[in-house]
C-alpha cells in the first residue's frame, strides 16, 4: 500500500500550514490554509459530528476540498495510486485534531467507498514509541455458563464442571 502523509500545523490563530508528503516523493511540498474556510466546523464539529444524523456528505466534501485545494494535489495522488491501495495518514495537532477526517468525500463518493484504488484515511500521530516487552506467564481464562431459555433439558452445570475437573485431575 502506497501513503499519502498529511501534516496540519497551526502557524498563526488564522492559518495552518499543510505538509503533504506524494508516494513517489522524497520530500514534503506544503502550502497555508486559511482557517476561516472551516471556521464553521471548527465550532460545530464535535457538536454536530457526533450528534444522531450529521450532515457526513457536506462535511466530507468541504475539509477534502479544502485539504486538495486549487492544486488539487489529493485527488492527483489518488488517481496516481498504483497497487493495493491507499493510505492518507492525517496528523493534526489542538483544535483540528477532532475534526471528522474519516468522512472525506471528493465529490464523487466517500473515500472509504472507493475501491480502485482502495483509500483509507486515518488519523497518524508521529512519535516515538516505547518498547515493551511481554512477561512470560500462565494464561488465565474465565468462562461464564449460560443456559438458554426454553430448551430441554436444562443444562447442569455443577456436574458438567464436576467432570472437567476430574478430567483435568486425572490429565495431571
Amino acid at each position: 500500500m502506497q501513503t499519502i502523509r498529511i501534516q496540519l500545523r497551526e502557524c498563526t490563530q488564522e492559518t495552518v500550514e499543510l505538509r503533504y508528503w506524494l508516494p513517489e516523493k522524497k520530500h514534503y511540498e506544503s502550502r497555508r490554509l486559511q482557517l476561516a474556510e472551516i471556521a464553521n466546523f471548527l465550532t460545530q464539529g464535535e457538536r454536530d459530528y457526533y450528534k444522531l444524523l450529521p450532515n457526513l456528505l457536506g462535511i466530507g466534501k468541504q475539509l477534502f476540498f479544502w485539504l486538495d485545494g486549487d492544486g488539487r494535489w489529493l485527488s492527483r495522488g489518488i488517481a496516481n495510486c498504483r497497487g493495493e491501495g491507499l493510505v492518507i495518514a492525517i496528523d493534526t495537532d489542538k483544535k483540528l485534531a477532532h475534526l471528522p477526517w474519516e468522512v472525506l468525500h471528493d465529490g464523487e463518493d466517500f473515500l472509504v467507498k472507493r475501491v480502485n484504488p482502495v483509500v483509507l484515511p486515518l488519523r497518524w500521530i508521529e512519535k516515538e514509541t516505547e518498547a515493551f516487552s511481554v512477561e512470560a506467564r500462565q494464561l488465565r481464562v474465565l468462562f461464564m455458563a449460560t443456559d438458554p431459555e426454553d430448551v430441554q433439558p436444562k443444562l447442569e452445570f455443577e456436574q458438567e464442571e464436576a467432570r472437567i475437573l476430574a478430567d483435568k485431575l486425572i490429565g495431571i
